[in-house]
Order: C-alpha cells, then sequence, then structure tokens
C-alpha cells in the first residue's frame, strides 16, 4: 500500500500539464504525486494499493485573480469536469461566500484534481485574504492545522493495517503548497511515525516506510523535464510513556480531552490508567505486575481509537474560517498512548500473558521463560535487553537467597509472604525503592508457595494500592 500526500494547487497554470521524472521515466501530469501513482501502477499497483490524497488548504479557491480569469476563459479545456468547477466556484463571486466556508468539501470535489486523485482533506488556513473587495479572515490555528493532518493519516493508516496489501509507505510530496502548511504536513507525518511505532513492537514490519518527495522547482516560463527526488525519513521509536501519573490524577487529561462528556472521560480514565501501569510495569523490570491486573483487549483499544480519531476529524470540521484552538500536546499525548497501549498489548496477548487465577498465582518458570530468557525475552522486542540479566539475577536471588535453606527448598503449598523466608521472617514498611530494585518481588507485597516441586507467585490484594501507585510514580 502506497499513499500519496501533497498540497493541492490552484493558479493560472494549474491546469498546465508537466513533465515529471521518476525512477528513470517521463510523465506527463499536473501534479508531481500523480506522476509517482502513474510510476507505482506501470509497477503494478493497482488504484486501492496506490493512492494520491491532495490536501487542500480552505483559503486555496480565495483567489480572485485566478477566479476571473477562470471564469473569462473561452478557450475550454480537455478536462470535460473544468466547466462544472468553473460553474460551481462561480458561486463565490455571488454573494455566496458564507455557502463555501459552511461546506468547502462540495467545492473541492468539483476541483479537476479530486478527479484524479483517489481523495482528498481540506485543512484550515491562516491570515486574512480579499475576495472581490471583501475581506476574509481566518481566525485558525497552525496546531489545529496539524490534528487535522495527522488525524488523516492515522485513520486511513489503522483502515489498512490489518488488509493483506503488503508494506505500507507514506510518500509525502512537498513539490507545491505554501511554507506554513508544508510545515505543518511535515509534522504531522513525525507525530504519525512516532504513533506507528508506538503501535508495531511485535511486528516491526507494519512500521510504514516514510519518504520525503519534491520535484525540481518549477518555473512556469521554462518547458522542461521536472525529476522528482525521494529521500527516506527515519524517526526513532522510544520505550517512554507520553503521559505521567499527573495526567491521570483527578482525571486530569480524560477531563480536558472529553469537555463535559462523562462517558467519554470514564472511558479514557480507564484506558489511561492502564496503560499506565502496564507500561510502567515493563520500564521498571516488574513483570509479576503484568499477571496481577486484568488489561483491556487489543482489539477494542483499535476501535476506540478508530472512533476517537474520527471524533477528532469531526471536532475539527465544524468551521472553517475559525477553528476550535485544541491542545495539540493533549490530543497527541492521548493518540500516542492509546497506540503505544494496543501496542504492548498485543505482545502480552501473542505470548499469552493474562491475569492469573488468584488462588493458584503465576509459575515463577514462565515469567523466567518469557521476560529472563537470553533467547527469548519479551523485553527484547521492546529494546529494553538489560532488563533480562537484571531480572534473572532477581529470580535467582529469590529462589536461593536468604537463609541458608532457599526458598525453593523452605516453600510449602501454603501461601506466605517472601519475609517468611528471609531477614528472621520479620515483615517491614513497604518502600519503593524496594519494589523496584528487586524486580517487584518485594518481600512484604509477594506471596509464594510450591507445587510439584515449581515456585508460584502472587501479590497481596490488601497491598495494591502500594505497589500500583509506585508504579505509576515511577513511569
Amino acid at each position: 500500500m502506497k499513499l500519496i500526500y501533497q498540497i493541492g494547487r490552484f493558479a493560472k497554470d494549474f491546469m498546465e500539464m508537466r513533465e515529471f521524472n521518476f525512477k528513470d521515466k517521463s510523465y506527463k501530469e499536473l501534479l508531481s504525486s500523480f506522476a509517482i501513482k502513474r510510476a507505482f501502477q506501470e509497477e503494478g499497483f493497482q488504484t486501492e494499493t496506490a493512492k494520491v490524497v491532495l490536501i487542500y488548504p480552505t483559503s486555496l479557491l480565495l483567489n480572485e485573480t485566478v477566479i476571473d480569469w477562470l471564469l473569462k476563459d473561452k478557450e475550454g479545456n480537455q478536462y470535460r469536469e473544468l466547466n462544472k468547477f468553473k460553474e460551481k466556484i462561480s458561486g463565490i463571486t455571488s454573494n455566496a461566500l458564507e455557502e463555501y466556508l459552511s461546506s468547502p468539501y462540495d467545492f473541492f470535489r468539483m476541483h479537476p484534481y479530486s478527479k484524479i486523485a483517489e481523495d482528498f482533506l481540506v485543512i484550515y488556513s491562516i491570515g486574512e485574504y480579499k475576495l472581490f473587495g471583501k475581506p476574509v479572515k481566518f481566525n485558525c490555528s497552525y496546531d489545529d492545522i496539524v490534528l487535522q493532518i495527522f488525524s488523516d493519516m492515522a485513520i486511513r493508516y489503522l483502515n489498512e493495517y490489518n488488509k493483506d496489501n503488503g508494506a505500507i509507505e507514506f510518500y509525502i510530496d512537498i513539490s507545491s503548497g505554501q511554507n506554513m502548511y508544508i510545515s505543518a504536513l511535515l509534522e504531522a507525518v513525525r507525530h504519525f511515525s512516532v504513533f506507528s511505532g508506538l503501535l508495531n513492537w511485535l511486528k516491526k514490519e507494519k512500521r510504514p516506510k516514510i519518504f520525503l518527495a519534491f520535484s525540481d522547482p518549477i518555473l512556469s516560463e521554462l518547458e522542461k523535464t521536472y525529476k522528482i527526488h525521494i529521500e527516506e525519513l527515519r524517526f526513532r521509536t522510544f520505550f517512554s510513556s507520553p503521559i505521567k501519573k499527573k495526567e491521570i490524577e483527578d482525571f486530569n487529561l480524560a477531563r480536558r480531552i472529553a469537555n463535559g462528556e462523562k462517558e467519554l472521560k470514564n472511558i479514557l480514565q480507564k484506558l489511561f490508567e492502564n496503560f499506565l501501569i502496564c507500561f510502567s510495569a515493563i520500564k521498571n523490570n516488574t513483570p509479576l505486575v503484568l499477571y496481577y491486573r486484568n488489561f483491556d483487549v487489543r482489539e477494542d483499544v483499535i476501535s476506540f481509537l478508530k472512533n476517537f480519531l474520527e471524533m477528532l476529524k469531526q471536532k475539527l470540521s465544524r468551521s472553517w474560517n475559525s477553528s476550535p484552538g485544541l491542545s495539540k500536546a493533549d490530543y497527541l499525548n492521548t493518540i500516542l498512548s492509546l497506540g503505544f497501549y494496543a501496542g504492548i498489548l498485543e505482545v502480552l496477548e501473542a505470548r499469552g500473558i493474562s491475569k492469573y487465577d488468584y488462588e493458584k498465582g503465576v509459575a515463577l518458570e514462565e515469567i523466567k521463560q518469557l521476560f529472563a530468557s537470553e533467547e527469548n525475552s519479551i523485553y527484547e522486542l521492546f529494546e529494553l535487553g538489560t532488563h533480562v540479566s537484571i531480572l534473572g539475577k532477581e529470580i535467582r536471588n529469590l529462589c536461593y537467597g536468604g537463609k541458608e535453606k532457599s526458598i525453593l527448598n523452605q516453600a510449602t503449598e501454603e501461601w506466605n509472604k517472601v519475609y517468611n523466608f528471609i531477614d528472621e521472617g520479620e515483615p517491614s514498611s513497604f518502600e519503593d525503592r524496594n519494589f523496584l530494585a528487586h524486580a517487584g518481588f518485594e518481600r512484604n507485597v509477594t506471596e509464594v508457595r510450591k507445587k510439584e516441586g515449581k515456585l508460584y507467585l502472587r501479590y497481596d490484594k490488601n497491598l495494591e494500592k502500594k505497589f500500583l501507585d509506585c508504579l505509576k510514580k515511577h513511569v
């Protein structure tokens, strides 16, 4: 699957064919993105797997010079759709500006480029324009433009994610468009790259490749072939949480996002809290926590994420001469966290990690095989390889450390706190430092028993708040 994004044009020469050279072949097209698509089609990619998505700033058609020239043009054009487009934009000149600003999609749908591209999106504009003597001011936010483009990319990617269309590639063609829209496009694709990286830890091949495309400078007075250049963009994905404990305290982030919608606030809060604990358990090398809590189902998180992105897209298209001024940081942190959570859940589900039966606990041998094995550790997927040896050492200490007789030898079929086997069997106060230093096998909260020669572990439910609060604090 190849998705090609480019900002659309509306100038006096917008219907002039140009010759573009891509992959050592020449193509006469109206836009460089169309030439790139033609090249891919010649390689065997069909329309459904090689798509151009055009981006139209709302102000693009508010160019009285071009409108006046276009409406006076009597020569016609090889594109039969052009006359329909002329008829549609003539409405803008006849005191119907309000109609245009209420539904710019209806106008851009008639743009001849839209008949060639597979799809398009309209984005906000910034600044003041004049149309036949009437000023048109756009009170829109750059951050909202970034969110518009980012959400569009994320939605398209998630819709293609489970289809068998091979590797997914994004081509960001910056051959056209004003600087601020190009900047927003490049920022959006950077956030999208991080999002797709956080979503795919188990199957890293699902992370799309992203390419920057641009043509030689186009000089309208010269007839020449314009070479299209391609450069791969690479953005690192780190195992780092987009949100911290302060975001889930008193529903802080969920409240800001939901803006009074109680059900949405509660759903978000639950997802944020589950994600934070799940992430922190892996980051802090405390794998027993992953068996203690009942986390969400990955597909449910993906489904919610799709709906949330669609909701965001709708929120960003209610008015076109002003934008809602959303908090880019809040929405990005929300979407990145949900994507990250889904990515972690995919790993846990693939390795069969789920909440233990409280009466049975979980076998220490299972934790060792899945987390402390040099050949098979989940930590390697998350690029946390140093956790493996540390956890292995703590498992050995748990089994054989303490008194002269090891826990492995002393444990019975009855559940007992770890402290009963070490330090004269005396409990102590819970300390975050000890919980984290001993890979979550802290003496006061961890219970152990032996069955058929194997150790089984669980946490004391009565001390849940202590160790979960510890994980939330140390993200």
